[in-house]
């Protein structure tokens, strides 16, 4: 989110793999992703190739997935929010760093920044053949919510994965969420960098994890480690 040349959020990648589709912040994408199979088995892990290096955060034998949940039912017939990624306005910053991320030869996409006191929701949705054919030529949330399609993908399943966009108000929610991270979770996210042996980055971004037992959903907020 934001531009390469001015302010930016973190990228985030978002590929599949026949049915599997998977999200990742991309400069994390060999330590952690989400992994959505098409078994409707999710998780939210380490790599295999970050444990096999000899990870400082998971002792050997150790299950790599911090959480696991089952694929939720549709929240509108043949549609399935799968995960959200949250960019509130003040997280989109100057990078510190002397390349810009988007300097890299992988292609981003970039998408303009929300208003002031907004967020950007950023939403993996998967469709059945059926609703994306009633969707077409258009997709899910553009008339009923005015979502922006960033991107979509045609699945072997005959699903489709779609990525759609929403700008909302900063709710008090989110507003408080990022201040209470930035206080105390932050610091120590920073000091287990360190203590791990990393060294120190350029520029520190992070995200915080959340989850809802009751309606299956999960997401990412993305943080800037600026004050």
């Amino acid at each position: 989110m934001g531009s390469p040349e001015g302010p930016q959020s973190s990228v985030y990648r978002l590929w599949h793999h026949n049915d599997h589709v998977y999200i990742s912040h991309r400069e994390l994408t060999g330590v952690k992703k989400i992994s959505l199979h098409s078994s409707g088995n999710w998780r939210h892990a380490l790599t295999d190739g970050h444990v096999d290096k000899g990870s400082p955060f998971v002792a050997p034998g150790q299950d790599r997935a911090t959480d696991k949940w089952r694929r939720p039912p549709g929240f509108s017939p043949g549609v399935t929010r799968a995960f959200d990624i949250l960019v509130p306005y003040s997280e989109v910053t100057i990078p510190l760093r002397s390349e810009a991320s988007g300097s890299s030869s992988k292609k981003v996409i970039w998408v303009p920044s929300p208003p002031e006191g907004y967020a950007t929701h950023f939403t993996v949705l998967f469709t059945t053949a059926e609703m994306t054919a009633a969707a077409l030529p258009g997709w899910p949330g553009q008339r009923a919510m005015g979502n922006k399609l960033i991107w979509k993908a045609e699945l072997p399943s005959a699903q489709t994965v779609w990525l759609v966009a929403l700008d909302r108000p900063v709710d008090d929610w989110l507003r408080r969420t990022v201040i209470e991270y930035k206080q105390s979770g932050l610091p120590h996210v920073i000091h287990e960098i360190e203590e791990a042996g990393y060294s120190r980055l350029e520029e520190v971004r992070a995200v915080i994890y959340g989850r809802d037992e009751q309606t299956g959903m999960r997401w990412y907020i993305d943080i800037s480690g600026l004050s």
